[in-house]
């Protein structure tokens, strides 16, 4: 893996609690184009990444939508969007 990954520990009120590691990976399994899930969540493909590298918040109804688009099971949903303590993000 050619990434570089930086372990973050989330502060009370800081980062984001999206886990990016585990996104990533479950969008690679997916076989899905970022560009394709851009386009069905109505973001461009920057403000994708935005979301991915927690910029930016997923809303409830993107992280929906991404449950669906990514097969994710309701624990994997959670593991991603609602990260506690210590998160993975790749830079």
């Amino acid at each position: 893996m050619t990434a570089l990954v930086d372990v973050i520990h989330r502060a009370k009120g800081g980062d984001s609690m999206t886990n990016t590691k585990l996104l990533e990976d479950a969008i690679a399994r997916s076989g899905l184009k970022k560009g394709y899930i851009a386009a069905r969540l109505g973001v461009s493909r920057a403000g994708l990444t935005n979301l991915i590298r927690g910029r930016a918040e997923f809303r409830a109804s993107q992280m929906t939508l991404m449950e669906e688009l990514l097969k994710l099971t309701p624990g994997e949903k959670d593991a991603i969007f609602f990260c506690k303590g210590w998160c993975i993000k790749s830079t």
